[in-house]
């Protein structure tokens, strides 16, 4: 169960980053970057829902609460996923500020896809 979640997790996750990668791309909404491709958004994004993933199957099993918990637990891991694209416009002489928080925004819709279908918030729709 934990698996098909995770999996619905990803494929939501997936869709979502490449749909808002497209747009920013072909609008030319912010400079070229090396790190805003498909290839570095479809590892970083596998990584983040796989780890998130795991973590939810790890409260399902020691948590009196793994819904509640998981919810605080993506929260702040959300908020820490920001210090590396913070650390690129302080060390990637290359990083600009318009990339950057696309890159930044791209964490969101896994942390939302991760907490809705790991919870079973989708669970009407995936069964």
């Amino acid at each position: 169960m934990i698996a098909k979640r995770g999996g619905v997790a990803l494929g939501f996750s997936l869709l979502l980053n490449y749909l808002l990668l497209t747009v920013v791309l072909q609008l030319q909404l912010v400079a070229p970057y090396e790190h805003l491709a498909y290839p570095p958004v479809t590892v970083w994004t596998t990584v983040g829902v796989g780890g998130a993933t795991l973590v939810y199957a790890a409260l399902q099993r020691w948590s009196e609460t793994p819904d509640a918990t998981f919810l605080r637990v993506a929260v702040v891991v959300l908020l820490v996923s920001f210090i590396p694209d913070i650390a690129l416009l302080v060390f990637d002489e290359a990083a600009t500020v318009g990339p950057v928080t696309v890159l930044a925004l791209l964490h969101i819709p896994p942390a939302v896809a991760s907490i809705i279908a790991l919870t079973g918030k989708l669970s009407k729709f995936t069964g």
